[in-house]
């Protein structure tokens, strides 16, 4: 079109159609950038105009938002609705009440350039004000350096009342769309609190209706799951970061830093921040952020995160919002914990209880264990758990082990390995440690199992050392002052039924020793032949112990004979034997007459036979006299 100006009647005529147009728009109630579009082409087509745009405030007065822009390559940058306020110079434009009229290449601002760029060679420009508030500006530009007439600036300010009333009635109308979905929304939250539902529940509809009532990209939220531990609920995102479920340390979230400043709520930029938190979020394109604390009277129950790519500062409205929101979220994270807490005290007070009955009931250990085991999960989730008894000698007996990974039923252990750890220190009926920060065997292999957190309790009857309970994690949080009182609870009773086991053992293995020896006493009185006695020796002594070989040496004047063996693994019969070969100064001290021992460790021919045929322990007893042994059994 023909860019030079139109003056007198027919100007203004054309200016009164052109109003009368666009009052007719703005009464239609159409959408504020259906209403510019379509008086923009007219605009441009019955005037001397090249170029017109309307920008509105964000609110987030720091930006501006394009509503329309013709042609649309005259926008900053072309392409982007939002750019900052300062590259326009609103502030400037808002100082003149009717207008600027200005050469776009001789003004050092962004907005200024791109039309100096797209060709324009003068440019008008009005800011919308209502009421002392400032809601956008309007710009109408062309190609020649034509100045504009007063017709043209009572015209276009004109322009600008109308734009003024559909720009106010939009925001208002958004405004109101906005305070009623976040109505919506707190009363859905309420209605769901009301009726029970967990969290999980809750996060799921605002995640649902969140989008209505707040510009946002990014959204987490993540509750209290142990002391000192948050859990991600749930992540609009769950590929950056967090994933759902996800554990963490609750001291990540800098809670203290945000309370520190009197409030609940706090914004921040990413890129502001020194933590792996914010580098993931900069690098994953999230900038402004919103955290809002979950409280309880004093007590912190967890987080919910808001982001936006765009670094795009939330209102005090946004904030007020977010501080209702996590208000009800943290009723929702309490009611829960309540009824977790209580549960897992039923199921603790369930398990003492059965524990207290199998150990009235003597039941064997290996069914106490079991019954711990499908109970502990309940009361005390876990990933690891064992049981082991002290079966003399300095080593335990493994009862069981889930996973049995590690150690299976009836391995035996060194009890040395728990002492030379600390487990058994004095005084310490409890001691956990993270894996990966101890030393010592048991420690590094708990951690080739996937434990990061261990429990460890020596169980304790009558002060003596029964056994060992342990429990395990893969995650390294500490087991809590409340835990621990409970494992501590659990160990007692585990060491009392290990205990009353043992006695109860012990006094049948007396009363059957007794036995024995008063059968074997009658065999002696009898006076049956040595070789003959031997045959109801291991028999009798079967009875009353439990062994793997048994051997009777008696003494000639040559030596010491083989009389006896059972099973015939170790020592042939031969000839007679010394006292050195046999092992008689090797195994016995001075004035002693029974020793424990190790074979392997002994220097002597039948010894070494021993060992090399698998025996791993052995007791000796001289027959008579020390000094003058009538034979070893």
């Amino acid at each position: 079109m023909d860019d030079g100006t139109v003056t007198g009647e027919a100007a203004q005529s054309e200016h009164r159609e052109l109003l009368l147009d666009l009052a007719l728009l703005v009464s239609e109630r159409r959408s504020l950038a259906e209403i510019f579009s379509a008086f923009a082409e007219s605009l441009l087509g019955a005037t001397a105009f090249a170029h017109a745009s309307l920008a509105v405030l964000e609110p987030d007065p720091r930006f501006m938002r394009v509503v329309g822009s013709f042609p649309p390559a005259v926008q900053p940058p072309p392409g982007d609705d939002i750019y900052p306020t300062r590259d326009a110079g609103l502030e400037t434009v808002a100082a003149a009440p009717g207008g600027t009229e200005y050469v776009p290449a001789k003004v050092d601002l962004p907005f200024a350039r791109f039309m100096a760029d797209s060709g324009l060679q003068r440019a008008w420009t009005i800011a919308l004000v209502h009421e002392g508030r400032t809601y956008g500006m309007f710009t109408v530009g062309r190609i020649t350096n034509t100045r504009f007439n007063e017709s043209e600036l009572t015209f276009l300010r004109s322009v600008a009342r109308l734009l003024i009333g559909a720009v106010v009635e939009e925001a208002r109308v958004a405004e109101a769309r906005v305070e009623a979905a976040r109505s919506r929304i707190l009363s859905e939250l309420a209605i769901a609190l009301g009726e029970g539902k967990p969290v999980e529940t809750l996060f799921d509809r605002l995640q649902g209706l969140l989008a209505q009532a707040l510009d946002f990209d990014f959204l987490q939220l993540s509750v209290l799951a142990a002391p000192g531990i948050v859990r991600v609920v749930g992540n609009t995102n769950p590929g950056v970061f967090r994933q759902n479920e996800e554990r963490y340390p609750l001291s990540e979230i800098a809670v203290d830093a945000i309370l520190a400043k009197g409030s609940t709520v706090a914004q921040y930029r990413s890129d502001r921040l020194d933590s792996p938190w914010g580098r993931e979020m900069h690098a994953a394109g999230f900038t402004r952020f919103i955290a809002s604390v979950l409280m309880e009277g004093e007590n912190v129950l967890g987080v919910l995160d808001i982001g936006r790519r765009r670094n795009l500062s939330f209102t005090p409205e946004d904030e007020a919002f977010a501080r209702l929101v996590s208000t009800l979220l943290a009723q929702a994270v309490a009611q829960s914990l309540r009824l977790e807490r209580s549960e897992t005290e039923a199921s603790r007070s369930r398990l003492l209880n059965e524990l207290a009955l199998l150990l009235s009931t003597g039941e064997p250990i290996e069914a106490i264990f079991d019954r711990v085991r499908a109970l502990m999960g309940e009361a005390l989730p876990f990933d690891y758990i064992s049981l082991s008894t002290y079966d003399g000698g300095g080593m335990m007996r493994v009862v069981g082990a889930v996973p049995p990974a590690l150690y299976k039923p009836g391995d035996r252990l060194s009890l040395g390995d728990a002492e030379s750890g600390g487990f058994a220190a004095e005084g310490a009926a409890l001691v956990q440690f993270r894996t990966d920060r101890a030393e010592g065997v048991w420690p590094e292999a708990f951690a080739r199992i996937g434990l990061s957190r261990v429990a460890v309790i020596l169980l304790r009857h009558r002060g003596n050392t029964r056994g060992i309970f342990a429990l395990g994690r893969s995650e390294g949080r500490a087991y809590s002052a409340d835990e621990c009182a409970f494992l501590e609870v659990v160990s007692m009773l585990l060491g009392q039924a290990i205990g009353n086991l043992a006695r109860l053992a012990e006094s049948r293995a007396e009363a059957q020793r007794a036995t024995v020896l008063n059968e074997l006493s009658l065999h002696v009185n009898a006076g049956q032949p040595v070789e003959t006695l031997f045959d109801s020796i291991q028999r009798k002594v079967r009875e009353a112990l439990d062994f793997d070989f048994l051997a009777l040496h008696v003494s000639t004047p040559e030596g010491f004979r083989v009389v006896g063996l059972e099973p015939n693994i170790a020592i042939r019969a031969t000839a007679e034997r010394s006292g050195e070969e046999i092992g008689l100064g090797a195994i016995f001290s001075p004035g002693q007459s029974i020793a424990e021992y190790l074979p392997a460790d002994r220097e002597a021919a039948t010894l070494r036979a021993m060992a090399n045929a698998g025996l791993e322990r052995a007791v000796s007893a001289l027959l008579g006299e020390p000094g003058a042994p009538l034979g070893v059994l």
